[in-house]
């Protein structure tokens, strides 16, 4: 009997917690919606403004485009990337690493058939120089020999 009493009180307590903050719950939505909506943010159509971040951004874009091309050209004209495109060039396939990873590997433009090919000179087109053509793709020596 007295935990029936006791169950029966708790449940009581637990009904009037829930009661009250429904009513707690109720009078926050009814003042929420006596209050007028907040006003929507004002935007600022400023045109100088926008054409200047405009020319900004074009600016900054040719310049990136700028750097690419100097840091392509940078690396075209380094040693040991001719070196591996004259290694690739004679690659005799598939034997493990192939000749033009190797010189790429170890900084050493003399391994493989690089360095053969830039003493002998045997291969066809072997000992020319890789240029990027800048109205397409290939090379200058491939650009050459097509015409």
């Amino acid at each position: 009997r007295a935990a029936a009493e006791s169950l029966r009180e708790q449940q009581d307590r637990l009904t009037s917690i829930a009661d009250a903050e429904e009513r707690q719950l109720r009078q926050a939505m009814e003042l929420s919606l006596a209050s007028p909506p907040p006003p929507e943010p004002a935007f600022v159509d400023d045109d100088d403004e926008i054409q200047r971040a405009l020319r900004a951004s074009e600016q900054e874009a040719e310049r990136e485009a700028a750097r690419k091309k100097e840091r392509w050209r940078k690396e075209d004209d380094s040693d040991l990337f001719q070196a591996a495109l004259r290694a690739s060039r004679v690659d005799l396939g598939p034997r493990g690493i192939s000749q033009a990873a190797k010189v790429m590997a170890t900084g050493d433009a003399s391994l493989g058939q690089a360095a053969l090919l830039a003493k002998t000179g045997t291969h066809t087109g072997a000992g020319g120089r890789f240029a990027r053509n800048s109205a397409g793709g290939g090379t200058a020596d491939s650009k050459r020999s097509s015409s």
